[in-house]
């Protein structure tokens, strides 16, 4: 009786887990693509269809993550019945190994907890330093900012029209504040809406070509904006800008882009910086710009990864700014309005470089941030020149002395 009653919920889980792939199924989806995503044998999922073989929680979970991804519907009520099945399953079989995915499943959850209380400790621990530092340096800071003040003495601005290339030319500004499975970062969206003006106001990008996407969920969403953009830029006389700013890591070499329901245990979730990297390179417009205030941690201080992620993003012909090099922390303090790095980025861009050139170049940018950086003793940004891609021309510099 215990095997017939083991055998009748088996042939049902294989049932329904064949009802949750069907629109996989229709949309052309492989078997052995789905494997792959898994990290299974393609037999193994085959023993899961024919009901031989149980699937643990979690594969279901990465199942149900693996067609959010490619945007293929699925049905809540079968995969909730899939799950009682499953534990059915277990419930009913004498199987030594049934029963063994239960207890992995439970050890599973507990190490799970136990890293979310270890990331929790280490959040408060870095918070902690945080205030120490903006302590320690806060007033040298203050004093330099006099020192800028009192050298500058009678400096005026005297508005100049925007520059050509810009006014023919287009901007991206991806933002992710908001996650499901990471920290959110509230000041990206003051980011996002600050640097919207400044696009307009001081570089003189008509209003329609600034593209803004917030809170992308599909890596689709970033591809389409970009396209647009490259499409109302004069190919010859205009120039192309995309910025960044949300939870980003590097993945063998990859710098990989958090999207609203990334996780960095899923890579497959993000947006791979290289999809980003061909496009542009791809892209008609000789003049890019491309900034990358990427920060990831579960710390309430964000982690720009470890690896160069500025070396991971390098363009031919095109200028990449990062928000820190390849060991140090990008850092979005939560009591801020602003990400750290972007915060220098809009002050540079709306009160000009004092003692700086007259037009703001590519270079010229990541010189004011670097310096602000370090008078501060906050990580430094980090630069990839490809071509003559320092030499790109921002806006007038709305900080100069008249003479």
């Amino acid at each position: 009786m215990d095997d017939q009653r083991a055998v009748e919920p088996a042939q049902a889980y294989a049932h329904a887990l064949r009802d949750a792939l069907a629109g996989y199924t229709a949309a052309g989806g492989t078997q052995r693509a789905l494997a792959d995503a898994l990290g299974i044998s393609s037999s193994v999922l085959s023993r899961y269809l024919q009901g031989s073989a149980i699937a643990s929680p979690r594969t279901l979970n990465a199942t149900r993550d693996f067609l959010d991804a490619r945007n293929i519907p699925w049905s809540r009520k079968v995969f909730e019945e899939l799950e009682v099945l499953c534990w059915e399953v277990h419930a009913t079989s004498r199987s030594p190994a049934l029963r063994l995915i239960a207890l992995q499943e439970e050890l599973g959850q507990l190490r799970r907890r136990q890293q979310q209380i270890e990331e929790e400790v280490l959040a408060h621990k870095l918070r902690e330093a945080q205030v120490q530092q903006e302590a320690r340096h806060g007033q040298e800071w203050q004093l330099q900012q006099e020192r800028h003040s009192q050298l500058l003495n009678g400096a005026r601005y005297t508005a100049r029209p925007p520059l050509r290339c810009w006014q023919n030319g287009a901007a991206v500004l991806i933002g992710v504040s908001a996650y499901e499975e990471m920290p959110a970062v509230p000041s990206i969206a003051n980011n996002i809406s600050s640097l919207r003006d400044a696009m307009i106001k001081g570089l003189g990008i008509p209003d329609d070509n600034v593209l803004i996407v917030s809170n992308p969920a599909t890596n689709t969403e970033v591809h389409r904006a970009i396209e647009k953009a490259s499409e109302v830029s004069d190919p010859e006389s205009g120039a192309l800008l995309i910025y960044f700013a949300g939870h980003g890591w590097t993945d063998r070499g990859r710098l990989m882009l958090g999207l609203v329901g990334s996780s960095r245990s899923r890579q497959w979730s993000a947006l791979d910086f290289n999809s980003l990297r061909i496009q542009i390179a791809d892209s008609q417009i000789g003049r890019r710009i491309v900034i990358l205030d990427s920060c990831y941690s579960g710390a309430a201080l964000d982690v720009l990864g470890p690896d160069d992620l500025a070396s991971a993003a390098a363009i031919d012909g095109t200028y990449v700014l990062t928000a820190a090099n390849a060991t140090t922390a990008a850092l979005a303090p939560p009591e801020e309005q602003f990400t750290t790095f972007t915060g220098h980025l809009i002050r540079a861009l709306n009160e000009g470089i004092p003692q700086g050139p007259s037009v703001i170049n590519a270079e010229a940018l990541y010189r004011y941030v670097e310096r602000a950086a370090r008078e501060r003793g906050l990580p430094l940004p980090g630069r990839q020149v490809g071509g003559d891609g320092d030499l790109v021309q921002i806006m007038p510099n709305r900080w100069r002395r008249q003479i």
